[in-house]
């Protein structure tokens, strides 16, 4: 449901301020949008707190209660810090499914694009555990379509039962004189 900003409801005063903003007997207001409602329910005090995340208004969290209540500061504590992390948690899964519809757009883009594409990461030496490291180039495919294959060395598709997925992310370590390495990761 969409909040209405400039309306009457404690969620838009709290949306609006964005403060807690509570009533302690909701049938003593009469201009409140809830007050109808509270006489057909039987809620009595209501209070609504604004879920911000950096400031911006993502929803209100409510919390009514059935008789005429007084709110003191350790209960609006407790429901602006769970409006808080309400916030956050929203945010993160708003932030998770845009990535994953990303990550799931470049994957088709990438594996439909007519032209060979691989992509290498040159790994620096710190990230390598050999003693030789002057002597290795190490590298991990991070992704490929299936033209990139062409490009592979034999012997490197080979050694992981020729499938494409099954090479993408491993690492590997071939000899800096091996024209065919030295070749794929100078490209």
């Amino acid at each position: 449901a969409t909040l209405d900003l400039y309306g009457d409801s404690l969620e838009a005063l709290a949306a609006r301020t964005r403060l807690p903003a509570y009533v302690t007997d909701l049938n003593a207001i009469p201009r409140l949008d809830r007050q109808q409602d509270a006489v057909e329910t039987g809620s009595g005090s209501a209070i609504a707190v604004p879920l911000l995340y950096r400031n911006e208004l993502i929803a209100t969290l409510s919390y009514d209660l059935p008789q005429p209540h007084t709110f003191d500061n350790d209960e609006i504590t407790f429901l602006t810090t769970a409006a808080s992390h309400a916030a956050i948690a929203i945010n993160n899964a708003l932030v998770f499914q845009q990535r994953s519809q990303e990550r799931a757009f470049l994957a088709n883009l990438i594996e439909y694009l007519p032209a060979a594409l691989l992509v290498i990461d040159v790994l620096t030496p710190s990230t390598t555990s050999r003693s030789d490291r002057s002597q290795r180039v190490e590298f991990r495919i991070s992704s490929m379509n299936a033209r990139a294959a062409a490009f592979l060395p034999v012997g490197m598709l080979e050694r992981v039962v020729g499938r494409r997925q099954g090479i993408v992310g491993l690492r590997m370590r071939r000899i800096a004189t091996d024209p065919e390495s030295v070749r794929l990761v100078s490209l």
